[in-house]
């Protein structure tokens, strides 16, 4: 499912990818219990994370984000983690946009997180 929007976005096909999101969504599950079922929801909201900024729903996209970065927590995948903040910092650099200090305040405890494990982990929500 993954490859197949990976592969519309690459594309630039976003009328197909939007479509894929619309039917396919609903059928996600969410009661995961293994390292690649979070990964791949977090790849998925990712994914989705960057069709929405090229559609313009930026806050969506920062959500979606936020989402997989929960994701990827769970499986401590701290590349995908990190991958993800860097594309919303990059975001609102290229775009000049200020970020919210709610949306500071999530990076800052994840990041925080990711360099000291041994305070334990602050779950994005």
């Amino acid at each position: 499912m993954n490859d197949l929007l990976e592969s519309y976005i690459n594309l630039n096909d976003i009328t197909s990818a939007q479509k894929f999101l619309e039917a396919e969504e609903p059928l996600l599950c969410f009661n995961v219990n293994t390292p690649h079922k979070h990964r791949e929801l977090g790849r998925f909201f990712k994914l989705k994370g960057i069709l929405q900024i090229k559609l313009g729903k930026i806050d969506c996209a920062i959500q979606s984000y936020l989402r997989s970065i929960h994701f990827y927590e769970q499986i401590s995948a701290n590349e995908e983690i990190s991958h993800c903040i860097g594309e919303i910092l990059s975001f609102h650099f290229e775009t000049q946009q200020a970020i919210q200090l709610s949306l500071l305040g999530k990076l800052a405890n994840v990041y925080n997180s990711l360099n000291n494990p041994h305070k334990g982990k602050m779950v994005v929500q």
